[in-house]
């Protein structure tokens, strides 16, 4: 665990009571279930396939997140051109695979620190910026966000560092309305490489 500027342990103050209870993180209590499990991949084609041979999880849709989707896109708190393929499948809750494709993001760290794995737990929101307003006033700093679909003005996701608190990240999620469209993998993602 880190400590903060002041000396003081940042997971002690935020997550547990005096008596060394959990403390609630208001901005999700109350939701009393995790809408969406986040996984990094380095093989979204792959994965797809190994989970739908596997475990018969899909349909699957195929997403590019990034600066031409998005209208404001941000990591470690500066404006940053990353791009995300995103595959969601139609399980509950939701499994969403994630292969970074232009950095740097918190996606392509993951990878760095450790190789594929869980990266977040997901929650929707019908109000990212009031989300993001509550998580930070809480003291989780937003580690990566990807801010106003320009297809609707609104919507899109945050990352928050609850690492500690919880042992993954959290991510907020206000999908946009309408959906923004899925793209088609093709022969380029079933190598993983990114579609031009």
């Amino acid at each position: 665990m880190s400590e903060d500027q002041d000396g003081s342990n940042k997971r002690a103050r935020l997550a547990l009571t005096p008596d060394g209870g959990a403390m609630p993180i208001r901005a999700l209590a109350g939701r009393g279930k995790v809408d969406q499990i986040g996984i990094v991949v380095t093989d979204i084609a792959a994965t797809i396939r190994s989970f739908s041979a596997t475990v018969g999880i899909g349909p699957w849709e195929v997403y590019d997140l990034g600066p031409d989707v998005l209208e404001e896109c941000v990591y470690d708190g500066r404006p940053t051109p990353h791009v995300t393929r995103l595959a969601i499948a139609s399980s509950r809750p939701q499994i969403e695979l994630i292969q970074p494709m232009a950095g740097p993001s918190v996606h392509f760290d993951y990878l760095e620190a450790g190789g594929e794995g869980i990266h977040h737990v997901g929650f929707y929101t019908r109000d990212l910026p009031g989300g993001i307003a509550e998580m930070e006033a809480e003291g989780y700093r937003t580690l990566q966000a990807g801010l106003r679909y320009k297809s609707t003005g609104r919507g899109g996701y945050a990352y928050f560092d609850t690492a500690d608190t919880l042992g993954v990240i959290v991510e907020l999620i206000e999908w946009p309305d309408p959906p923004i469209a899925a793209i088609d993998l093709g022969a380029s993602a079933a190598s993983g490489s990114a579609a031009r």
